[in-house]
């Protein structure tokens, strides 16, 4: 039996807060046996960190996490703790529900990491100034970061790689990496946020 196998069996035995693997491993990639542990119904809702060597690994799922190599024990000890209260608090009984419309009065809450000169990093920022500019800028909280200029904002938000769009708020969390240029995926995550377009607001 090879290792992804092994984990597999493992989780169809037990119940894990946390599966961390390698991306890549021998027979399978860590990312397709959490895949198939996933439709298999053995993950249990267990949150995910692939470690990788990968700049741009491929068909990872936005829920889970990444760490670039080397590995560095002390990061990897800061995202497992970031990740394991999070799901504590998500588990506690009387835990309350963070408010909608990200805390601060707007309907959303994004945050562009980005490399200073990347090609892909300004793309995405031009990109998100295109976008932008078609909704109502004052149901928006926008900012952007640089990834090492800014390291502990990156950390929180659990950012590995450049250009990443984090939406923070409203809950759950979700990410998008790359030049952002792809179909319409910010203006779908404004509109199922309930951001108004600019001609919308101005008709009502």
């Amino acid at each position: 039996m090879d290792l992804p196998d092994r984990a597999r069996a493992a989780l169809r035995n037990g119940r894990f807060d946390l599966v961390i693997t390698d991306c890549d491993m021998p027979g399978l990639t860590g990312v397709e046996m959490l895949k198939r542990a996933t439709r298999e119904g053995t993950l249990g809702g267990a949150s995910s960190l692939v470690v990788t060597a990968h700049p741009e690994p491929r068909n990872v799922p936005q829920e889970t996490a990444l760490l670039p190599k080397p590995l560095d024990l002390e990061r990897l000890l800061v995202r497992v703790r970031m990740i394991l209260p999070d799901r504590a608090a998500a588990r506690a009984p009387d835990a309350v529900a963070p408010p909608q419309g990200g805390g601060h009065g707007h309907a959303i809450e994004l945050v562009l990491n980005v490399s200073p000169r990347s090609p892909a990093s300004l793309k995405a920022r031009h990109r998100m100034e295109e976008v932008l500019a078609e909704f109502d800028a004052g149901q928006v909280r926008y900012e952007v970061c640089g990834l090492f200029e800014h390291a502990a904002s990156a950390e929180r938000d659990r950012v590995v790689f450049t250009p990443t769009l984090v939406k923070r708020s409203p809950a759950p969390r979700a990410w998008i990496l790359g030049d952002l240029t792809a179909d319409d995926v910010v203006r779908d995550l404004l509109t199922m946020c309930g951001v108004a377009r600019r001609d919308q607001a101005s008709a009502t």
